[in-house]
């Protein structure tokens, strides 16, 4: 007998294929619509070997990692997207109870699909049907799982667009090629694609890389290689969206990743020694009492059914002898993550802590401290108790160093060009500081004279040099790399981060404290001046383009210290770093970034900011926005641009001259850089 098989419960599973769904050969001969499953038919739908799915069904595109099964109720189309097959099991909507209101994302045992697979070929059992029953009812008791999904557009050339996205996380058209694509000026274009899916666009681009790297990272890609297949062009800010997003670095959720479900080859079939009279199991069968007796009973007989038909047992074990077997398992809800959970908090409640201890499980040598930091990439590390040749790499250590008179280890010839376009006045700070020692040049480092400089520490910003460069500066001294993906731009965070691992934390919360007090004159100054009014604030590009700065980004996170709003509009605008937008159009400036209050500024040298600047404020368009025809659009300096206590302070003193002409409260406490 073959499918169409009945379940002893009357449900008829009409048909199972294995990579019947192929994916769809390319965009160009999609048909975007869909075919779709006969309407009186539900499908379950299952990633193939441990790889990824991406499905789209009905509205939505769903992304699919073993062991997660997408139920999708009968007349919804179905279409995969990318290059793994799928499996699928259809059954009969008038004979199924399995009729979930709309598509559900459900988490199944991996021998519940395995055993959906193999059914077809035993369909002639006289078992057959109780198997399949079972199948049934643990598709019924599945966990549901939140979706990985995102919404899909209805309009067919815009649909097309996401599609096109889907299939490549990676394409970085902006967003005026993209509208252009679907036959839609931007405007037009965005509007669209936020009615018919809910969300903006930039939002649902930056939600899609996210969850196409969840999936990358499910099926064992590496960081690297997941972040630039996901259109980031770092691995620190994919890290830092990532974490911020899913709450967990993209390493430590790729390990989380790891299956649970129970080896059922190591208890089963059982030994003859194992066995009782009548085939039964002795109690002394291993312990699985962490999960259902159904998923136990699904697994075995899968299993032993299926080492039956190879002929690889012996004629003791039976069927029935495999319901035996979960009959004397002790009942046990099926195990959820929040059940993960909870069992390591008990455990760390008895458990005692480990000592100090180096990566490969021995003790920090003597004059050494193992640094551990929430913010901290990677494991634990051996750093000296008292560094004295520190190598920073990344401009928060430069500054934290530079600003406390910390000892450099090392000097960097990029250093006295970036300072010089924010911060002129520490460039013959920075250089006598440095004086003499070996130059390990900029981004791209010079090993020889690092090993030359035998630094004792070295503190990072993760993702300042490429990884290759980052092993080879581990063989030469301690190294510690500030993760910034959950922290934004936040100078706080990575000067704690940088003062704790140089042994200056009390230096620097002085700094932080100086800095925080004339926050609160600032905001107690402005008291209510600016209720109910919005302040944008741009950064100027060549050709002629802006980007918004948003609530990520150093400005941002100022501003909202002061409770200054944004305009509502800028709410839509998002990158993969959540700082800044892409380059708009001229055609949305008076949409999108007019505001009560607006500031501009370009972060070139000085030279060359004004004439970014003049290329912008000299525009037509630009005169038409309302800030600039009430006369309260200001062009700042390049310090608005960068993270840091020496930037802070400068915002600072701008604000009080701009929005309240006083001059500024208590300027004494920021950093003066010493005489020469």
């Amino acid at each position: 007998m073959s499918l169409p098989l009945i379940t002893s419960d009357g449900v008829e599973l009409t048909g199972v294929s294995v990579g019947h769904l192929a994916p769809a050969p390319g965009l160009d001969d999609l048909d975007v619509a869909g075919a779709g499953p006969p309407a009186e038919e539900h499908h379950l739908i299952w990633p193939l070997d441990g790889s990824t799915a991406h499905v789209s069904a009905g509205d939505r595109a769903t992304f699919l990692l073993s062991p997660d099964a997408l139920w999708v109720r009968a007349g919804a189309s179905i279409r995969v997207q990318g290059s793994v097959p799928v499996g699928s099991a259809r059954f009969r909507a008038a004979t199924c109870p399995l009729a979930w209101s709309r598509t559900a994302h459900l988490v199944l045992h991996a021998g519940v699909t395995a055993l959906l697979e193999w059914l077809p070929a035993q369909a002639s059992r006289p078992w057959a049907g109780d198997v399949a029953s079972a199948v049934v009812e643990q598709i019924a008791h599945a966990q549901l799982r939140a979706p990985v999904d995102l919404p899909l557009p209805t309009d067919p050339s815009i649909r097309r667009v996401a599609l096109q996205l889907l299939a490549d996380p990676s394409d970085q058209r902006p967003i005026g090629a993209l509208a252009a694509d679907a036959g839609y000026v931007e405007r037009t274009f965005r509007r669209r694609f936020a009615a018919e899916t809910g969300m903006p666009f930039t939002t649902w681009r930056a939600d899609l890389r996210i969850r196409s790297a969840m999936s990358m990272l499910g099926s064992g890609d590496p960081v690297e290689v997941v972040a630039r297949r996901c259109g980031y062009s770092s691995r620190a800010g994919f890290t830092r969206a990532f974490k911020a997003a899913v709450g967990l670095p993209p390493s430590e959720y790729a390990r989380s990743r790891t299956p649970t479900v129970p080896d059922l080859r190591r208890v089963w079939p059982p030994r003859r020694d194992e066995l009782g009279e009548g085939g039964d199991v002795l109690p002394h069968v291993p312990d699985l009492s962490g999960y259902s007796t159904r998923a136990v009973t699904l697994a075995a007989a899968g299993m032993l059914l299926l080492a039956t038909a190879c002929g690889d047992t012996d004629d003791a074990s039976t069927p029935e002898t495999a319901a035996s077997a979960a009959a004397n398992t002790s009942e046990a809800p099926v195990t959820t993550a929040g059940s993960d959970t909870d069992e390591a908090e008990a455990t760390s409640e008895t458990t005692t802590a480990a000592p100090a201890t180096t990566a490969d499980g021995g003790p920090c040598e003597t004059g050494f401290r193992l640094f551990d930091d929430d913010n901290l990439l990677g494991d634990p590390v051996c750093i000296p108790e008292s560094p004295e040749r520190i190598m920073p790499l990344g401009f928060a250590p430069i500054e934290v160093m530079l600003v406390t008179g910390t000892d450099f280890g090392v000097a960097a010839s990029s250093v006295s060009t970036f300072l010089g376009i924010t911060h002129p006045e520490w460039v013959a700070p920075y250089e006598q500081a440095t004086e003499g020692l070996p130059d390990i040049g900029g981004f791209q480092i010079n090993i020889e004279n690092v090993a030359e400089a035998a630094p004792d520490l070295i503190v990072a910003t993760a993702g300042f040099v490429d990884p290759a460069t980052t092993e080879l500066l581990r063989e030469i001294a301690p190294m510690v790399e500030f993760d910034s993906s959950s922290t934004g731009a936040d100078w706080r965070v990575e000067y704690r981060f940088a003062a704790a691992a140089m042994g200056i934390t009390d230096e620097v919360e002085a700094l932080i404290a100086d800095a925080d007090v004339r926050l609160e004159e600032l905001d107690a100054a402005l008291g209510d001046s600016l209720d109910g009014q919005t302040v944008s604030v741009v950064r100027a590009r060549p050709d002629d383009a802006v980007q918004l700065r948003l609530g990520g980004s150093s400005i941002g996170l100022l501003l909202g210290r002061l409770g200054i709003e944004r305009p509502p509009s800028q709410a839509e605008f998002t990158n993969a770093d959540g700082l800044f937008t892409e380059q708009l159009s001229q055609e949305l400036w008076l949409d999108e970034i007019d505001a009560d209050v607006l500031f501009i500024y370009a972060a070139q040298p000085a030279e060359v900011n004004e004439e970014l600047i003049a290329s912008i404020t000299d525009n037509p368009l630009w005169g038409q926005l309302g800030a600039v025809q009430n006369g309260r659009a200001y062009a700042v300096g390049a310090s608005w641009h960068s993270p840091s206590v020496l930037s802070e302070h400068k915002v600072i003193d701008d604000l009080y001259e701009i929005l309240l002409g006083e001059s500024p409260l208590s300027s004494e406490l920021a950093p003066v850089p010493p005489e020469g």
